[in-house]
């Protein structure tokens, strides 16, 4: 049992490691996922792409993966930066309103 706990444990801290109190994201904010190196960053109501390129570059190391929700944002900017710039490993976006 105490096998298992201890499991679980390592599992939730590598995960909360990563969104541990990064208020320098703002505007997104960071909730780990359970899983080995997976994050889900989320953005919402924001009136710049520039903004959130600004928040996310280079705040995460390479090896962890990251999912992206931009929703209810007025992104007039977005050909203008690119989603490389961030230096993330995306392996999810969501663009929503």
């Amino acid at each position: 049992m105490a096998s298992f706990v201890y499991a679980v444990w390592s599992i939730t801290n590598v995960a909360s490691v990563h969104c541990a109190v990064r208020p320098e994201l703002s505007p997104c904010t960071c909730e780990p996922i359970y899983a080995d190196n997976y994050v889900e960053l989320s953005c919402e109501k924001v009136d710049s792409f520039h903004k959130i390129v600004d928040a996310l570059s280079n705040k995460f190391e390479p090896e962890v993966n990251i999912s992206l929700k931009i929703s209810h944002s007025q992104l007039e900017d977005l050909e203008m930066r690119s989603f490389m710039e961030m230096k993330l490993s995306l392996v999810k976006l969501r663009m929503q309103w």
